[in-house]
């Protein structure tokens, strides 16, 4: 018991990463604020959230710093989803029925990007927080990522998406939603997909000594 109250217990653990992570949130809705800078957040984010979970780095420290070296490669990225979700919501306005109950075959292939859109979303930020590549194969290895670890790829989904509904319902949970309402599913998500990237950053490192090697 007296274990479980030190300062190296798991309570105290608990504890220093929910205030890592109220920070991290505040910093990402900070960095956010101009709208075309989240995708540099977002995966400063996802980077930080990734050594905290490792036990690596200052993840509050070090936040601004990956922020700043993400914003080049990360916007072109974060603008093709802000792109993708003008183009959804012009065509859910036009074909969308008026009485709401029922859904218009038009709007199937929308569903269906909306979905695609979302599988890559949750894999594509932790790929650049990690890994350089170009914008091409960025969007590439995410959908081979999302594809390949399809029942990890929909429970990243489902956690942003619910986690989004939930603390938007109701104007009380606004002030969670402030301070945990991003870097906490991040987190959860974090925990899904982190033996993935492990391996990935593995196979690609020895890669890199063969290639030095030859």
């Amino acid at each position: 018991m007296n274990h479980f109250f030190s300062v190296e217990g798991p309570l105290m653990r608990a504890l220093c990463d929910l205030t890592i992570l109220v920070a991290l949130n505040l910093l990402t809705i900070l960095c956010s604020i101009p709208i075309v800078t989240a995708g540099a957040a977002f995966t400063a984010l996802h980077y930080e959230v990734m050594k905290m979970v490792e036990g690596k780095g200052h993840p509050v420290r070090d936040y601004f710093k990956q922020f700043k070296e993400n914003l080049k490669n990360s916007t072109p990225v974060w603008g093709v989803f802000l792109a993708v979700s003008i183009f959804v919501y012009i065509d859910y306005k036009i074909f969308a029925p008026a009485d709401g109950n029922s859904v218009a075959p038009m709007l199937v292939p929308v569903y269906i990007l909306i979905l695609i859109c979302a599988m890559i979303f949750v894999w594509i930020f932790p790929l650049m927080a990690r890994i350089e590549n170009s914008f091409g194969a960025r969007f590439k290895n995410a959908l081979l990522l999302a594809i390949g670890h399809l029942p990890r790829t929909l429970v990243m989904v489902v956690i942003y998406v619910v986690s989004t509904f939930v603390l938007t319902q109701d104007m009380r949970l606004l002030p969670i939603a402030f301070v945990l309402g991003i870097s906490l599913p991040t987190y959860f998500c974090v925990l899904i997909y982190q033996s993935v990237m492990k391996q990935l950053i593995g196979r690609m490192q020895g890669e890199e000594e063969n290639d030095k090697e030859l």
